[in-house]
């Protein structure tokens, strides 16, 4: 988690924090942690793309957060320009199978 808050803390310093592939790598790094404080800088972003939803989907469903997971499948799917890809599908039959949610996988 500390990797990751360093990253960001120079992501912030440099100004390269608008970047949707910078902040699509520190959303993916939620992996090792720090769900919530990824979750601020994805709400915070005014520029998403296919691979920043699936890397905040990825993030709650290996956290244990499937419907949050599925809620964000969900905004992401009613936003135009912005089509779910194999890994979006993945990523919540991950969150389905973490918590038993199999009929809704």
């Amino acid at each position: 988690m500390f990797k990751q808050m360093e990253i960001h803390g120079y992501a912030l310093v440099s100004g390269i924090e608008e970047d949707v592939f910078v902040c699509s790598a520190v959303i993916d790094i939620s992996k090792c942690g720090a769900i919530f404080e990824v979750e601020m800088l994805f709400k915070k972003m005014s520029t998403k793309n296919t691979v920043t939803w699936n890397s905040m989907i990825f993030g709650y469903a290996n956290h244990g957060y499937s419907i949050k997971a599925i809620e964000l499948f969900n905004e992401m799917t009613e936003i135009k320009g912005c089509k779910p890809d194999h890994l979006t599908f993945t990523a919540v039959l991950t969150a389905c199978c973490h918590t038993g949610m199999v009929n809704v996988g």
